[in-house]
């Protein structure tokens, strides 16, 4: 006889549906406890709903019965109405979480996506200097939960180490190559500050790691390429700042596709 094929214990690949699949399943679903609900209804295991009065309706639903006063109808209809708004209100009011339940619910899932797939992304900007774009940099990035540093060297390009779940670094990588206006020379005054309209940024590297290198997202000015290197050495990724100063923009070999 055959010999048994014994399990080796891997569990099956989840099945990931589509927005349309998913719409589909629960649009069926739905037809289906109310298919369950006439049919009991039909057997006389429940009572039939009564009839949902709009003003639209009541007048071809109460068509067949006697109304002595329409004005008292007309306010049942509209107190009928009220009381369907305020329960379909009071029913998102108790199903919506409060502000820490949506603050665990997004580090759960952020936990979750790490542990699935864990990222790393290094850009190179030619500066680094403008206050708003520092505040979008830092702001985005410790909003969307990614660890890393950002380094401004006036004496030669800037760098951006961010890492993360997929998600978010797939989100960060949108705001700084497409998002960002990095030519943008005016202030909140309006008045020009330097000039930038060489400025550029580009994904020199990206790719899965391990584990973090960095603990959060710091701010770091460096005088000198010097300075520059002891800060990330301190997070062991001195390497990437000479990955920087060796990247050609220009050079079709190493130009990567941010979103490939």
């Amino acid at each position: 006889p055959p010999l048994a094929i014994r399990s080796q214990g891997v569990a099956p690949a989840q099945l990931i549906l589509t927005h349309k699949e998913r719409k589909k399943i629960r649009r069926q679903r739905r037809l289906e406890q109310q298919r369950e609900r006439r049919e009991k209804v039909m057997l006389g295991l429940l009572p039939p709903e009564p009839p949902k009065l709009k003003m639209s309706n009541f007048m071809q639903i109460m068509a067949n019965e006697s109304v002595p006063d329409p004005t008292k109808l007309e306010a049942e209809v509209r107190r009928q109405m009220q009381a369907r708004q305020t329960k379909h209100e009071a029913d998102n009011k108790a199903r919506k979480l409060t502000k820490e339940q949506r603050h665990e619910k997004i580090e759960a899932k952020t936990k979750a996506d790490e542990e699935a797939c864990l990222m790393r992304a290094v850009f190179r900007i030619n500066k680094l200097e403008h206050p708003q774009h520092w505040h979008k940099v830092t702001v985005n990035a410790r909003q969307m939960h990614l660890t890393g540093t950002a380094i401004s060297c006036p004496t030669g390009f800037s760098l951006v180490v961010v890492e993360g779940s997929a998600k978010n670094v797939k989100a960060y990588k949108k705001l700084m190559l497409r998002r960002i206006d990095w030519t943008m020379s005016q202030n909140d005054q309006g008045s020009v500050t330097n000039d930038f309209t060489s400025n550029e940024c580009h994904l020199i590297w990206q790719g899965e790691i391990d584990k973090r290198k960095f603990r959060q997202f710091k701010q770091h000015t460096s005088a000198s390429e010097t300075q520059a290197k002891k800060w990330l050495m301190r997070a062991k990724s001195d390497e990437l700042w000479q990955l920087a100063k060796q990247y050609d923009p220009n050079d079709s070999i190493t130009a990567l596709d941010p979103f490939a």
